[in-house]
């Protein structure tokens, strides 16, 4: 079974949709085959219901192997690396690794799974400020989010604040959330008769803008920086 899911998961990664969402549309029929809803689709609208129940545990499955083993965690970090290239500056990298080190010594003062699945990270050679936390517990910084910071202190919350996101495992979360809403509303359109839907979205590795417009998860990854007794200047 694990090896079934490494490969699902690995597919997911060499293609660089794990924001993504499935088109399932064997059994829907389009409005030139059905011509609006009628009694005649019942049978179809349940066909599609139950291919989007398989399809969103499979995709679970891939997720939870992604998010929280080892293995899956290595596939996401070669994947974000080949997207965003790596940076090797040795001075940064230090800096960046006692910044890492410190954070997770905090957050396993109040959550010990922290240390379930050590924290991961790389630098990359972009100079725009950003840093971000992938699934797997993976975090990517742009080399110049220390050049746009008065010291690493400041860095730290930046970071701490995406570890928050990463304890709470909210970009898989976030992706199931997203197939869920597509998937119910293309299930919709076409027993509508619709032929397309609009905003089926297929991004890279991960997406920060999906977790950051869920203003539940960052209430929540707020409280976690609270309880460490950090001050979060900078919700992004």
């Amino acid at each position: 079974m694990r090896g079934k899911i490494k490969k699902k998961a690995g597919a997911l990664t060499a293609a660089g949709i794990l924001s993504l969402s499935c088109v399932l549309t064997a059994g829907v029929p389009s409005h030139a085959e059905a011509g609006g809803l009628d009694l005649g689709d019942v049978g179809t609208i349940i066909q599609a219901g139950a291919y989007y129940a398989q399809a969103k545990a499979q995709l679970k499955e891939a997720f939870t192997y992604l998010d929280t083993t080892p293995e899956g965690q290595q596939e996401v970090l070669q994947s974000a690396e080949a997207n965003a290239g790596v940076d090797d500056d040795p001075v940064l990298l230090e800096r960046l690794g006692g910044i890492m080190e410190n954070m997770t010594q905090a957050i396993g003062q109040v959550d010990q799974t922290v240390y379930d699945l050590p924290y991961v990270y790389f630098l990359t050679p972009d100079e725009s400020f950003n840093a971000a936390c992938s699934m797997g517990h993976v975090m990517q910084v742009n080399r110049g989010a220390f050049s746009l910071v008065a010291n690493d202190d400041e860095l730290a919350v930046v970071l701490g604040h995406e570890m928050g996101h990463g304890q709470a495992h909210h970009v898989a979360k976030a992706n199931m959330h997203r197939f869920d809403r597509v998937q119910l509303a293309k299930i919709g359109a076409q027993a509508l008769g619709g032929t397309t839907l609009a905003g089926i979205v297929a991004g890279g590795l991960y997406n920060s803008s999906i977790v950051h417009s869920d203003k539940r998860q960052e209430k929540e990854e707020r409280s976690r920086c609270a309880l460490m007794g950090v001050y979060d200047p900078f919700p992004i």
